[in-house]
């Protein structure tokens, strides 16, 4: 036999099936091996990303990782795990994983764009793609985000022009295109369920199509025959199911939900009523006008209408390009995924178009904000007003009063304070539009911040010759200081301390602080009112540390809480000086961590993580900056209401002044302890506050009560971290009101 004639036995003897076959490892195997040209086996391998999958915020030892494996496997030799799969057509015999764990690993890059759920969802699903053009796109987008059934009909082989567009080879021309989409398909997963109809689709064999083995979810149609588009919508309509297509120009993309609307035309009718008998026998120039009606006539780009005006004069059918046809399978497959989760349920014309979205570049900041620099310290100045006996209290004294008092710290900086004078006393009220509802319980967290400003009033009285007694207020107003000459009083030591006191978010060295310094911010709680509560074991801070990392998490998953933290934070020196309220970005996180923060401030992704469950990640800063603590503190008062809340106030105001004046820094955080009062007093009253009562019993063994109490906030306290950065405040005037 001459080589020629060698060579074309070859080819008619070319193995032209998709299926492949499944061995174990037992004597079957061994008499294939012959005919294996090639050998593959990674299963050990991804057996180990499985476990690394499995493990992702741990860099696993070697005995570690030994020990994931073999929790996944039961201890089996990984070479008896799985199956040998034979594909006839390459000679490649490949050892895989069992059903479930490849598909496991094959999905673990999904993760979180696709929920758990949502991935057993497209398990389940029956999804038929008729023409494998487009549609072989398509279908390998499907198979790789995980639909549990393909069904691939198309009766065209695949030829060299085909190639301009189809990511297969040379070797594959020949072949029917719905094999070789295919072979692809289960080269990419031996155990997905494949059905391929090599005829294509007729009158003969669509029911089959759309029902035999269940019906289906979704037809996707890509083909090219205009009677077979027509056909493939009457019957879908009758079995109430689907239809997608993509044109492969301006990504168009056509919806038509027959489930839903039984009675909805064809191609949203854009071809009145005509039907598969009527388009059958047209010549090609007679289908033009009606594929210029489906893509939308004007709508659709002038070289598609240049090509489609020389079919069959200088083009022999509708031209398609690569990108487009990779644009369009992700276009589909996208759509197929919203359509089963619900999120696609209008019929109608959608366009992807990459061609005019590349017309206009987006406008870039050209100095992003997270590399802008902080606001500069010349510009937060804090010090103390002149403060130098007077003989009478008027409008200017109280203005230095002010001065002092708005010093004071708040929830968020939120400054949720006003004060009032009308010639004989000073009212402290609420300004009722810098509430925290979402967060605060009884709005005791902004009432906390009036009695540190308050404290702050009566630690300065006494430098300008005053005393000041304090009374529970009406209304808005939280609190009453009145104020009598008294020539000679000796100022408070801790009021040097206003100015320096603040909120220190530097990293630090986790050092014992002594306890003589702890005895002394006891003693200084105590004697204002309240007590404060300190942890220094470390294992005890480290639980705490847990606790406010599942708060963090809750706290931004939950939409009014987010709206409430982020609407709080300044993200450019511009609105840091504009505002003077609130948390400047600058002082919590450096360069480009900052990128991230706003990624957290973006609620649809913060949406789309508490969908899924996601979120781990949104506690690790918490409890990194847990490991550094030296200790944690509660300061609280006694009693409920709002003379607690400003009582905790000004316990919080002079055990801090105190720790600064010892060399201790605050941070606090308040989250934590007002949803757990927000728990107690009311029990579960919304999802975010249920969320927390897993959490309560934990807090309540590091913070036992035996009476009724408020708690101002939690604090991690460091000895090292001195701040480099000081929040702004509000201007005297913005806040006082003379009357």
């Amino acid at each position: 036999m001459s080589l020629r004639e060698e060579l074309e036995r070859r080819a008619a003897d070319r193995h032209r099936g998709w299926r492949v076959e499944i061995h174990r490892l037992d004597e079957r195997l061994a008499s294939r091996l012959p005919d294996a040209r090639e050998v593959v086996d990674e299963v050990p391998h991804q057996l180990e990303e499985l476990a690394r999958d499995a493990h992702p915020s741990q860099e696993l030892s070697a005995p570690a990782l030994a020990a994931a494996v073999a929790s996944i496997t039961g201890g089996a030799p990984a070479a008896e795990l799985g199956a040998w799969v034979f594909y006839p057509w390459s000679g490649r015999l490949v050892h895989v994983l069992p059903a479930g764990l490849h598909r496991r690993l094959l999905a673990s890059r999904n993760r979180f764009k696709i929920s758990d759920s949502e991935q057993e969802r497209l398990a389940r699903a029956r999804v038929g793609v008729v023409g494998l053009s487009v549609g072989r796109a398509v279908a390998i987008c499907l198979a790789m985000e995980g639909v549990g059934e393909l069904r691939l009909a198309d009766l065209d082989t695949l030829s060299l022009s085909n190639l301009n567009r189809l990511a297969v080879g040379c070797g594959d021309l020949g072949l029917n295109k719905a094999v070789s989409a295919a072979r692809q398909v289960v080269e990419l997963d031996p155990w997905r369920e494949v059905k391929v109809f090599e005829a294509g689709i007729s009158e003969d064999n669509l029911d089959a199509f759309l029902l035999e083995g269940g019906a289906l979810d979704v037809v996707v149609e890509e083909c090219d025959s205009l009677p077979v588009k027509f056909l493939v919508r009457e019957r879908a309509r009758a079995h109430r199911l689907p239809v997608l297509m993509e044109t492969s120009d301006r990504g168009l993309l056509d919806v038509e939900r027959f489930d839903r609307e039984p009675h909805r035309p064809s191609f949203h009718g854009l071809v009145g009523d005509l039907d598969s008998r009527a388009v059958t026998g047209l010549s090609k120039a007679e289908e033009v006008p009606l594929i210029a009606r489906i893509l939308g006539g004007e709508r659709i780009t002038p070289r598609a209408a240049a090509s489609l005006l020389e079919m069959r004069e200088r083009v022999r059918t509708w031209p398609q390009l690569a990108s487009d046809v990779a644009v369009g399978g992700g276009t589909v497959a996208t759509a197929v995924r919203r359509l089963l989760r619900g999120d696609l349920e209008r019929s109608g014309r959608y366009s992807v178009d990459v061609g005019r979205a590349l017309d206009t570049p987006e406008d870039l900041d050209v100095a992003p904000w997270w590399e802008q620099t902080a606001v500069d310290e010349t510009l937060r100045p804090r010090q103390l007003p002149a403060l130098a006996s007077v003989r009478a209290v008027d409008a200017s004294v109280i203005r230095r009063l002010v001065a002092c008092a708005i010093l004071a710290p708040s929830a968020h900086n939120a400054q949720p304070w006003r004060f009032l004078w009308d010639g004989r006393h000073l009212d402290v009220a609420l300004d009722s539009a810098r509430l925290l509802p979402a967060l605060d319980v009884e709005d005791g967290g902004s009432i906390c911040g009036l009695g540190a400003a308050v404290e702050n009033v009566v630690l300065a009285a006494p430098a300008l010759g005053l005393s000041a007694s304090v009374s529970p207020g009406k209304g808005d107003v939280v609190a009453r200081i009145r104020f009598s000459v008294q020539p000679g009083l000796s100022p408070d030591p801790l009021l040097a301390q206003l100015p320096r006191r603040c909120t220190s978010r530097e990293s630090a060295v986790p050092e014992r602080i002594g306890d003589g310094v702890l005895a002394a911010l006891d003693h200084e709680a105590c004697g204002a009112g309240g007590g404060i509560t300190l942890l220094t074991e470390r294992s005890e801070i480290a639980l705490a540390g847990e606790l406010l990392a599942a708060t963090s998490r809750i706290a931004f998953t939950d939409r009014a809480m987010h709206d409430e933290i982020f609407g709080g934070f300044r993200w450019t020196p511009e609105e840091v000086l504009a505002r003077r309220d609130g948390l400047d970005v600058s002082t919590l996180v450096p360069g480009l961590e900052r990128a991230g923060l706003r990624l957290v401030a973006h609620w649809p992704a913060m949406a789309a993580l508490s969908a899924v469950g996601g979120g781990a990640g949104l506690e690790q800063p918490t409890r990194k900056s847990f490991r550094q603590a030296s200790a944690v503190a509660v300061v609280w008062a006694p009693g409920r209401g709002r003379s607690a809340w400003l009582t905790a106030g000004r316990v919080l105001q002079r055990v801090w002044l105190r720790a600064t004046a010892l060399g201790l820094w605050f941070y606090p955080y308040s989250g934590l302890s007002y949803l757990v009062a927000r728990h107690e007093r009311a029990g579960p009253t919304s999802p975010v506050v249920a969320r927390i009562a897993p959490l309560v019993a934990d807090y309540r063994r590091l913070f036992p009560v035996d009476a009724p109490r408020v708690e101002a906030t939690l604090l991690r306290i460091t000895l090292g971290g001195a701040p480099t950065t000081r929040s702004l405040r509000r201007p005297v005037d913005d806040v006082l009101t003379v009357l």
